[in-house]
């Protein structure tokens, strides 16, 4: 058969496409499994008067195709030039480390099979072929290996950043931050519709994703409608408070939430090392006199305006680490959970990842040099202050049979007291991003595909 392979001098730096017969010692076969899907079975072959070995791979019928490749040995990498134009370029210890085929990769589990034992860092290609109408690229390795890489499959993981922008939407899409316009137009979805359509649900999760907040309606009003929704986008994440929580005014409560008093803006449980991702408030019974009002503010949208406007207090907030504990008895069991964490949390490229605003589990222990303290409540105040200002907060009063479900990482929360005890009744639980993001990422697929 004609397979394109490539005769290039060693200093080659553009792509030369080179069509010649190529000897083939083993066989192989082309499988059709599924209109859109080729099986193809490769057995072990005889290069260059030496073995390699090679397993068997499953591909898609690629949407791409390669015109030729370029070994670059000075840098290492293997050039890749696509028909249509472009090119790419991947390191080969990268390449021979994601081999594809069945000796290297499990096709059912995903997972690579190949250890780091048996990885050479200065691997480097003996032959290249491009073959069935360049929708794989061969590789015949220095370590013996004949390793097989779908032109798709390639194309999608490409070193640019194009391909990495799309990789990181795929991943966790960007926030789409907000202030008090929200309020006109709140992101909503329905419980019955929710249960049942794929569609709905996958909306649902976007909006949860790009908005950290969605008001669900239409839920019946009785306990243990939050399992309902959980069974279908993720286990319910169980704290010291249990798998779910009655919201309502208590005697003796163990949390401010149980009674009917003013809360300020917090995120909740920041004593918790790994805090809740997500937190669903179910309204089973509303109080219908004036009070029990929720607020809402974006803590992402206020922490990068407040990273502008006082720099110096945003790197007080991002650097000071402070003590949050939570302490009590529930359900007979005792609980004594200490978090010494930053207001604001950074990731590792300086990016806001969450916001620990939570003035009632504040500790009184202080761990900072004492001449620190004054400046941070100066921040402490300025950021509070930005919180609760009308361009940032909302106000929702939720129905009965709304459930509100929001980012605890990203949103900061509060509600106004009410007068009347024992008339306001929530179910709460929380979700965690892991589970919802791989929901979502389910759902996409899914649907692309139908």
């Amino acid at each position: 058969m004609l397979a394109a392979r490539h005769i290039v001098s060693r200093g080659a730096t553009s792509c030369v496409r080179a069509w010649v017969r190529a000897p083939r010692a083993a066989t192989t076969s082309l499988l059709l499994t599924a209109p859109h899907v080729q099986r193809r079975e490769v057995t072990t072959s005889e290069r260059s008067g030496g073995k390699a070995a090679q397993g068997t791979v499953h591909y898609q019928a690629a949407s791409v195709t390669v015109a030729s490749t370029v070994p670059l040995t000075a840098t290492a990498m293997m050039q890749v030039c696509w028909e249509g134009g472009g090119t790419d370029v991947y390191p080969y210890v990268w390449l021979r480390d994601n081999c594809q085929c069945s000796i290297c990769f499990h096709p059912v589990s995903k997972m690579r099979k190949l250890l780091v034992e048996d990885l050479q860092l200065g691997v480097s290609p003996s032959d290249i072929q491009v073959v069935d109408s360049g929708r794989v690229i061969e590789v015949l390795w220095s370590d013996g290996h004949l390793a097989t890489y779908p032109a798709t499959w390639l194309h999608q993981r490409a070193f640019n950043t194009h391909k990495r922008d799309l990789r990181n939407n795929t991943v966790r899409s960007k926030p789409t931050l907000w202030g008090k316009e929200l309020l006109e137009n709140l992101p909503r979805a329905s419980f019955p519709e929710l249960l049942q359509d794929d569609s709905a649900l996958l909306q649902f999760l976007q909006q949860l994703e790009s908005h950290g907040l969605v008001v669900v309606s239409d839920t019946p009003t009785k306990l243990g409608q939050l399992h309902r929704l959980s069974d279908r986008v993720a286990y319910l994440s169980r704290s010291h408070y249990g798998e779910t929580f009655i919201v309502e005014s208590k005697n003796d409560p163990i949390n401010l939430a149980y009674t009917a008093a003013k809360l300020e803006m917090h995120s909740d449980i920041p004593s918790r090392k790994y805090k809740p991702c997500i937190q669903m408030l179910h309204c089973i019974r509303q109080f219908h006199g004036e009070g029990g009002d929720n607020q809402l503010t974006d803590g992402f949208q206020v922490s990068h305006n407040f990273r502008t406007l006082h720099p110096d207090k945003f790197h007080i907030l991002a650097t000071t680490p402070v003590d949050f504990i939570d302490i009590g008895v529930e359900d007979g069991r005792d609980f004594f959970l200490v978090n010494h964490d930053p207001m604001i949390r950074l990731d590792i490229n300086g990016q806001i990842q969450s916001v620990n605003f939570n003035q009632f589990s504040r500790d009184s222990y202080f761990r900072v040099p004492v001449e620190e303290v004054a400046g941070w409540y100066d921040a402490m105040k300025t950021f509070r202050d930005m919180v609760n200002d009308n361009q940032y907060c909302i106000e929702y009063k939720m129905k009965d049979g709304d459930i509100l479900v929001f980012d605890n990482f990203r949103l900061l929360h509060g509600r106004k007291a009410y007068t009347i005890e024992g008339e306001r009744v929530l179910e709460g639980g929380y979700w965690e991003w892991d589970d919802v993001l791989s929901r979502r990422r389910v759902l996409q697929a899914k649907l692309s595909n139908e």
